[in-house]
């Protein structure tokens, strides 16, 4: 069918094995609906990823029947929560095919079986009203019992029911998360119905999904957490971020405002970036809550330490959000080491004897550069892009890009290995140490690398 969205013809095209499928079920008496976010990606000229199947008129035992009698192979995993997977032998695609039902959506729903449904009271139970949506394809029409078209021309995100959160609190979350992503505003009936929610009860995994989804969709997510703070819901979710607020910063170097707003200002900045960098623009100044003071000599407000407080911070905000240990490592120690290109733009320390000691700190000591320097090259190269981020100086941005330039490490493969020592009778904590002290030797500065990078510095001195 074609749909007319915005001035602009849509047509509603269904994949081959959805068609094989529906026209089966509408010829056996039931009426098709395609639900969920098919009709609204397709409306924001997106291109959709889930398509759901709502069956109206048979049971999920007569489903069952005629799919795999003709052919369809099924999987009954969800079938407590009315939903069958269905697998398309010709494709090998797997769709998910429901019943209207009533549920709540926590941890232990209760499921009940609507009788005769219509399409309001199957929609009832979604969350928002752009996603209430549904494409008939038996009359190859749009029902949208809950105005959820014109909500999306309006850019609006509201709930379906007052009762959306009361049933799953994880619906403030996902509020905020599509309001961040498609650019959206949060109705205003929808606030207020989300600030007299408690979210502390939702499984924290759940949590990080919708802020997963966020740092990887959306190109401003510091609208996902004033919407939550809009909500009531960032002091509960996230009171490490929603601390900041109060916290001041110098106005001659941050004349953002204070550091939640500066955070916010990173955090966009960050948006292309993996989420790796994303938890570290978030969480790389959250230490200034414990350490900002004002220092009466300078009469300036100032946050001596604040980058180890943040790592402290950073790690029990990860730990509580389940983030993989593996990316929690690389958060905090991005974290805890944030400062150090600043003071080494600072101190013009374009050198590579500067860079070691760096990526020295970054990796655990110069033995661990020499047992993995691949990831000691991509912690330097990210603390350093991360300062740039974090400064956002384009008078400063060429010397952040001379440290990013300087030779890999790469260039220095030890000479005299393990084994070596071992023959010459080393061993056990000695053998370490001298092994060590023989790699640092091995990579100080060359004269003619240290001149190179000389000229460079001085000339950005001579330029400025």
């Amino acid at each position: 069918m074609e749909l007319r969205f915005k001035n602009i013809d849509i047509e509603l095209r269904t994949p081959e094995e959805v068609q094989r499928i529906t026209d089966l079920l509408n010829s056996s008496g039931a009426r098709c609906y395609i639900i969920g976010g098919f009709t609204r990606d397709l409306l924001l000229g997106k291109n959709p990823k889930d398509l759901d199947i709502e069956v109206h008129g048979l049971t999920l035992d007569d489903l069952k029947k005629i799919l795999e009698s003709s052919g369809f192979t099924i999987n009954e995993v969800g079938k407590s929560f009315g939903i069958l997977k269905v697998e398309d032998r010709e494709s090998g695609a797997v769709i998910d095919i429901s019943v209207p039902r009533i549920d709540n959506t926590g941890r232990k729903p209760d499921i009940t079986f609507i009788e005769n449904p219509t399409p309001a009271t199957a929609a009832a139970r979604r969350d928002f009203t752009i996603n209430a949506i549904m494409y008939d394809t038996k009359d190859d029409v749009i029902a949208d019992p809950y105005q959820g078209i014109s909500h999306l021309e309006e850019g609006i995100v509201q709930a379906v029911t007052h009762r959306s959160f009361t049933e799953d609190p994880l619906r403030i979350v996902r509020a905020a998360q599509f309001a961040a992503r498609l650019g959206f505003s949060v109705e205003p009936g929808t606030v207020l119905s989300a600030n007299r929610a408690d979210t502390r009860t939702m499984a924290p995994e759940r949590v990080t999904d919708e802020l997963l989804k966020v740092f990887r969709y959306s190109h401003h997510p510091s609208h996902f957490f004033n919407c939550l703070d809009r909500m009531g819901q960032l002091k509960l979710l996230f009171p490490e971020i929603h601390a900041l607020k109060d916290i001041p910063q110098d106005p001659l170097h941050h004349p953002e405002g204070n550091v939640y707003q500066h955070t916010m200002e990173v955090v966009d900045r960050a948006h292309h970036h993996d989420s790796v960098m994303m938890f570290v623009a978030l969480l790389h100044d959250t230490g200034k809550k414990e350490t900002t003071t004002f220092n009466t000599d300078r009469q300036t407000l100032q946050s001596p330490g604040h980058e180890e407080s943040s790592a402290e911070i950073a790690k029990l905000f990860l730990q509580r959000y389940r983030i993989p240990q593996r990316d929690l490592i690389e958060i905090v120690t991005t974290v805890r080491h944030h400062m150090r290109p600043h003071h080494m733009v600072l101190d013009e320390a374009f050198n590579l004897k500067h860079k070691h000691r760096l990526m020295a700190s970054l990796a655990g000591g110069y033995f661990q550069i020499m047992k993995d320097p691949q990831k000691a090259i991509e912690r330097y190269n990210r603390v350093v892009d991360f300062a740039i981020l974090d400064k956002n100086d384009e008078r400063q941005t060429e010397k952040y890009q001379i440290l990013r330039s300087l030779p890999p490490i790469e260039h220095y493969t030890p000479k005299v290995l393990g084994r070596d020592l071992l023959a010459k009778g080393y061993e056990g904590k000695e053998l370490g140490r001298r092994l060590e002290q023989l790699y640092i030797n091995q990579i100080n500065t060359t004269k003619e690398d240290y001149n190179n990078f000389s000229i460079i510095r001085h000339q950005k001195k001579r330029s400025n």
